[in-house]
């Protein structure tokens, strides 16, 4: 299991050094008007981009970088950008950053702005920057303007809200629906993405496009194989047995969840999964200790075992991924035939087994390659690991294993 474990993670370190890519078939407006198809470079843009990466073919080396006063905006999977140079405010709406009084200054910005919603009629895109979220709307081919909200600091304690965006969203209605204007589409609108888009969908009817949420999760099962070394640690007479090796198949099911379906860079996992280990130690050679036999120790151990844990893309396409992942395996262990015994009789010296832990915790490492979203290739490793609560000495169990996922779609 080691070289295995060792191949995938030499595979992986050239794909760490290069920085993430994660180019997607799309296209880039250029400010004449014209289409130009390629790939974009989508990331998780936790703000939005001052640029983006575009190559023409996806084999290409070279690729050219955008800013909004380059192009007019650009596409790529459920992404969409609108390049904007114009008006924004300058208040601050985020609890508790909020300013002291009223601010209702505006300066120049040069962003791409993420489209939530495109319709034939109105528009809505969102921006978030310097910790900042605002919304902006569209009308066909007119620039975007702003919906207003300000959040703020009266006498340096009260807050305070005007939310000028209802009356903009008000006249937006009355405009593009005339007499079917309901007051109650205003109850709690908050300025909020999805109370926003609510409110824009049906001015458009139906015909508008709503862009899928970023979030999602797949389930997946899994089969693999794993080797325990186990060890004794401290004073005790099976330390010279050294480690003594256990196979077992290990079967796994579990949940992935993601904040972004396009670029799964970071995934929470959750797994469950069965192995067993039997070990059996070999005590000191009688002929330095006296005894008449050499005695033993075994026992077997059965694992069920949750594993929350914490998965990294470094490379991700549309057909491979490439991940490395840390969890904390909570366990869960049943035993039988905990026992000494000796090559013709049972020792008389030893009292009882040794009491071994119900529950127990380690920590696995992993790295492995998921093809086509389906399956998935993973090698682990686990480290030393104590299952006894003794002060003197230690029972501990190391894990190398490799697992085939399959994910559900």
């Amino acid at each position: 299991m080691k070289p295995l474990f060792t191949i995938l993670a030499a595979i992986m370190l050239p794909v760490i050094a290069s920085a993430q890519q994660n180019y997607r078939e799309g296209y880039v407006v250029n400010n004449n008007g014209d289409t130009v198809k390629g790939y974009i470079n989508v990331k998780e843009w936790e703000t939005n981009p001052q640029s983006v990466s575009f190559k023409k073919n996806h084999t290409y080396r070279e690729e050219a970088k955008y800013t909004p006063l380059t192009i007019k905006g650009f596409s790529a999977s459920d992404y969409s950008y609108l390049a904007y140079v114009g008006h924004v405010s300058n208040n601050k709406n985020v609890f508790p950053d909020l300013d002291s009084y009223r601010d209702t200054t505006t300066r120049i910005d040069t962003v791409f702005l993420h489209e939530l919603i495109s319709g034939s009629k109105v528009s809505l895109y969102d921006k978030f920057k310097d910790n900042k979220r605002s919304f902006f709307y569209k009308e066909g081919d007119q620039a975007p303007v702003e919906l207003i909200y300000y959040n703020y600091y009266e006498d340096g304690s009260t807050i305070r809200t005007l939310p000028v965006y209802i009356s903009q969203i008000f006249e937006l209605q009355r405009k593009y629906l005339g007499g079917n204007v309901k007051f109650t589409d205003f109850d709690h609108l908050g300025y909020k993405r999805d109370d926003l888009l609510r409110v824009i969908q049906k001015i458009n009817g139906g015909g508008a496009v709503v862009k899928k949420s970023a979030g999602g999760y797949d389930f997946f099962v899994g089969l693999g194989g794993i080797v325990s070394g186990n060890q004794f640690g401290g004073d005790n007479q099976f330390v010279k047995a050294g480690t003594v090796n256990s196979f077992s198949p290990k079967i796994s099911a579990g949940v992935d969840v993601y904040t972004n379906s396009i670029t799964r860079r970071l995934v929470l996992r959750g797994e469950v999964s069965f192995a067993y280990n039997k070990p059996t130690f070999a005590g000191q050679d009688p002929l330095y200790t006296g005894l008449a036999e050499r005695q033993y120790y075994a026992f077997e151990q059965y694992n069920v075992t949750i594993t929350p844990q914490v998965l990294y893309n470094f490379y991700s396409t549309s057909k491979l991924r490439l991940f490395a992942s840390v969890g904390l395996g909570l366990n869960l262990s049943f035993y039988k035939n905990n026992r000494f015994f000796a090559e013709g009789s049972t020792p008389g010296y030893l009292y009882g087994p040794y009491k071994l832990e119900q529950y127990w915790a380690n920590f696995p490492l992993q790295v492995g390659t998921l093809i086509n979203n389906r399956f998935e290739i993973a090698a682990g490793y686990t480290g030393h690991a104590a299952f006894t609560s003794y002060t003197m000495f230690s029972i501990s169990s190391s894990i190398l294993g490799g697992t085939f996922r399959y994910h559900f779609k």
